[in-house]
């Protein structure tokens, strides 16, 4: 049977035969679903797979393992074994247990890497200070017209705007705490009539840039590195000497490597876990002769090898990689094609869940659309989005922006009371990053810049953020340079035309 996607569109927006396409509509989303994470589950499974048999028994704790054989068990019983709908339903409830404790465990990290940045400020200036502390030149201003340069460079605002950020959450800090708390309430009232739930999602920013945010299951994931963290952000910062820096840093670098390895794998692990939910909770819904039996036998070849080797006990097996490597082959281009479908047809899921919800629930399609979103969801950039995260419309009234001001105050100045000076420093400058900083002109964001760096007298201290913006405007600089680079084809590149 041919299912036209532009047919099925035109024809529910035009209500006629509501029935039939409706039901196709969600079949067909269903089954480019199914399809497309799939594909991309096969491909990251294995990917992850071979990362982990490059790991040491020392590169992964007991808690990742359990978190992946649990995983491997829900694979076997879900994917490998025959379909049963018990089975699929039993998988579900145990696919969004793990998924709901990646999110958790994600939450802990991301809160100790928020406050690993605070420190971060203060021992990147220190340990240059300490290396440089033979150095008695007076700071070049003339370097303030480069940074001004840099931010001005590009005609797309958006990054002009970034790069404001960048540079000023690298500046030497010596604002006041009236101006910072008159910067923090302007940046408030900038969400007057706007929803309570864009303002919920600002105001998290701000309290995790701060260290003000804290995880609700904080305490329950990582205690070692909760202690490990303690005990950096307990060091006496206004007495840092080149005898007590040394352990500091190796330290802080110790905590920063862990919590990013550990970051990068519950990154990873939630990425095939939200793939093989939606290909999960789809798997009742397919059109069969929309499906190529023979790429999906490759598929499952994939996996099964890939979950049998999780399970056994042999070496790594080279010839068993390039086997299964070259099996991609076979299946080049199916992920994108049932990527780009996916695309068309949720770009209007909502719209008919909204305008057809009574047709919806007559024609017992309630539960299939529900598995829609879900996987809507799932297969998004957004690895650990909550399903039952409620937006909240209402709007932001004067009143209510003068309560949540008052709090969020109350919250810093106790924050600030209880850190020492160059926390406090780094704090504010954190927290500035995350604050629109609306300039007009090209004299504005000079003025600011050199004012920056003007009220701080020292002049190491100085070098240290310039050197701190230098490397802010190295990655941009990268960043440039790939994009440039992946403009050229490597078939028709002739080095001497780049070269004239």
């Amino acid at each position: 049977m041919n299912y036209s996607i532009k047919s099925i569109m035109k024809n529910i927006k035009n209500k006629n035969d509501l029935e039939k396409n409706l039901a196709d509509y969600a079949n067909l989303l269903s089954t480019n679903y199914n399809q497309y994470a799939m594909f991309a589950f096969s491909m990251k499974y294995f990917i992850f797979y071979q990362a982990l048999k490059g790991l040491s028994d020392n590169d992964i704790d007991n808690e990742e393992k359990v978190l992946i054989d649990r995983f491997n068990s829900i694979i076997k019983r879900g994917v490998l074994d025959e379909f049963d709908g018990q089975v699929r339903q039993d998988c579900i409830i145990e696919l969004d247990e793990l998924r709901n404790e990646l999110i958790e465990r994600m939450d802990v990290l991301t809160d100790f890497a928020g406050k690993l940045l605070i420190y971060e400020y203060v021992i990147y200036r220190e340990k240059y200070k300490i290396e440089n502390k033979d150095d008695t030149s007076l700071f070049d201003e003339s370097v303030i017209d480069e940074i001004v340069d840099f931010i001005l460079d590009s005609e797309d605002k958006s990054v002009v705007v970034d790069k404001i950020k960048s540079v000023v959450g690298q500046l030497p800090m010596r604002m006041t705490r009236s101006k910072f708390f008159e910067l923090l309430n302007n940046a408030l009232t900038l969400f007057k009539d706007s929803s309570k739930e864009e303002l919920s999602s600002y105001l998290y920013k701000v309290r995790s840039s701060s260290s003000l945010y804290k995880p609700e299951s904080a305490g329950k994931y990582y205690t070692n590195l909760s202690k490990q963290v303690e005990k950096i952000a307990n060091f006496d910062y206004d007495n840092i000497n080149e005898d007590n820096f040394k352990d500091l840093y190796t330290d802080y670098e110790d905590l920063s490597s862990e919590v990013r390895r550990a970051s990068e794998f519950m990154i990873e692990l939630q990425e095939i876990v939200n793939s093989v939910y939606a290909y999960i909770l789809t798997k009742p819904y397919l059109l069969d002769d929309m499906i190529s039996q023979k790429e999906n036998e490759v598929c499952i070849s994939i996996i099964k090898s890939v979950n049998d080797d999780y399970t056994s006990d042999s070496e790594y097996d080279e010839d068993s990689f390039e086997k299964n490597a070259m099996k991609f082959e076979s299946i080049e281009g199916c992920q994108e094609r049932f990527y780009m479908d996916c695309s068309k047809l949720e770009s209007e899921l909502d719209i008919i869940k909204e305008e057809y919800d009574s047709q919806i629930e007559s024609m017992m399609l309630a539960k299939q659309f529900k598995c829609l979103t879900m996987s809507e969801l799932l297969l998004s950039t957004s690895l650990f989005v909550k399903f039952d995260k409620e937006d909240d419309e209402e709007k932001v009234t004067d009143d209510y922006l003068k309560e949540t001001y008052i709090k969020l105050e109350s919250e810093f100045k106790e924050l600030f009371k209880n850190s020492s000076k160059k926390i406090r420093r780094s704090i504010m400058a954190s927290v500035t990053y995350e604050l629109p900083m609306l300039f007009t002109s090209r004299q504005e964001i000079y003025d600011y810049i050199f004012y920056a760096f003007d009220a701080c007298r020292d002049t190491l201290e100085k070098k240290a953020c310039c050197s701190a913006v230098r490397d802010v405007m190295n990655e941009y600089l990268l960043d440039d340079y790939d994009a440039l680079e992946d403009e050229f084809d490597e078939e028709d590149f002739d080095e001497d035309d780049f070269t004239k």
